[in-house]
């Protein structure tokens, strides 16, 4: 169970950039898809910085011209998806903030 949740999200966070490269005009294939994005996701791991911003957008000006993309479209989907990714973790900053929102609906 726990290693087929663990693919889904994985999953989704490659899709999630593919679409967000495709958003600013990149369309990768299926094999960069599944070789490239995940090793620029990996470096969000990375403990500088904050939500791996820097070291995404770098690997991906490195590793996407061998997608046949240019590094400025490399950069500009990192920093989409690194957009897309803070903006949707701001739902979950709302509940955090008022838990009496949240307990409201319970009753």
């Amino acid at each position: 169970m726990q290693l087929g949740l663990s693919l889904a999200g994985v999953g989704a966070n490659l899709l999630a950039f593919a679409a967000c490269a495709a958003a600013v005009g990149v369309w990768l294939s299926p094999g960069a898809v599944l070789v490239i994005l995940p090793l620029v996701l990996f470096t969000m791991l990375i403990p500088i910085g904050i939500g791996g911003w820097g070291f995404r957008e770098g690997a991906a000006v490195a590793l996407f011209p061998l997608a046949g993309a240019t590094g400025a479209e490399g950069f500009a989907a990192s920093a989409t998806f690194g957009a897309v990714f803070f903006l949707s973790s701001l739902l979950g900053l709302g509940l955090f903030l008022w838990p009496e929102a949240t307990a409201r609906g319970k009753g």
